[in-house]
């Protein structure tokens, strides 16, 4: 790469239109990381390892979306992952938006 004058990052930026990151169970939902799944080879440590090493491969990406494990279930983190994909392709997605207000006690 370095004889073509190009780096990692340009590389990855032009490469992919967008980077979607679904963070492992191993990661905030280890009782759902077991080995059920065959393609499971790690343990919980080997897993956040590689994930992290992951995650910063793609970091720089200008769009790069990360799928965290605070959803209530795995069927709510595809339909997020679901939600972003067709949002960067064009499709429409339905609003979720959520918003949080800090109310002044004091006035009441």
């Amino acid at each position: 790469m370095d004889e073509q004058g190009l780096d990692v990052g340009s590389v990855v930026d032009k490469r992919y239109d967008a980077v979607v990151h679904m963070v492992t169970a191993a990661d905030g939902a280890e009782k759902f990381y077991n080995f059920s799944n065959e393609a499971r080879y790690e343990n919980i440590e080997e897993a956040r390892e590689r994930d992290r090493r992951l995650r910063e491969a793609y970091l720089g990406h200008h769009r790069f979306f990360m799928i965290g494990n605070q959803n209530h279930n795995f069927n709510e983190k595809i339909q997020k992952t679901i939600s972003i994909i067709s949002s960067v392709i064009g499709l429409p997605t339905s609003p979720s938006t959520f918003k949080k207000y800090l109310v002044d006690g004091k006035n009441y």
